[in-house]
C-alpha cells in the first residue's frame, strides 16, 4: 500500500475538522442551526437601505438594530401574531438586541419583489 499523498492527508485533516466543528456547534447550540436564532417579528428588525450583496434570487441587507416589543402577541384584524416566546427564546432575542448595540453587525437575506409577487 503507498503512503498517502499530501491531498489525501488534506481530505482526512478536512474531514475530521468539520466532524469537530459540527460536533461543537451541536453541544454549544442545539442539533439544529435554527435552534440557535431568536426569532423576530419583522418589525423589529431595522434594516439598513443599502443592500452589502445581492444574487440572482435574494437581497443581503445589513441590520442596524432591533425594536423588541414586550412578549406580548400583536393583534392584526383580530389574531394574535407573536410573543409567546419561550424563556430561552427571550434570551437570545435579548442577546442579539445588546450584541447589535455592542457593534456586532447581522444580516439578512431577503427574496428579490419579482421573485416574491409571482407566488
Amino acid at each position: 500500500m503507498s503512503p498517502p499523498t499530501d491531498i489525501q492527508s488534506n481530505r482526512v485533516m478536512a474531514c475530521r475538522l468539520a466532524r469537530r466543528t459540527s460536533d461543537d456547534f451541536s453541544e454549544n447550540y442545539g442539533e439544529s442551526a435554527l435552534d440557535s436564532i431568536a426569532p423576530f417579528e419583522g418589525d423589529e428588525v431595522q434594516l439598513g437601505h443599502r443592500a452589502v450583496g445581492s444574487g440572482a434570487f435574494a437581497s443581503v441587507f445589513p441590520i442596524k438594530g432591533f425594536n423588541l416589543r414586550a412578549n406580548k402577541p400583536k393583534k392584526i384584524l383580530g389574531a394574535s401574531y407573536g410573543g409567546n416566546y419561550t424563556r430561552e427564546q427571550i434570551q437570545k432575542r435579548e442577546a442579539a438586541d445588546k450584541s447589535a448595540q455592542n457593534g456586532v453587525q447581522y444580516v439578512i437575506k431577503s427574496l428579490k419583489d419579482k421573485l416574491e409577487d409571482e407566488n
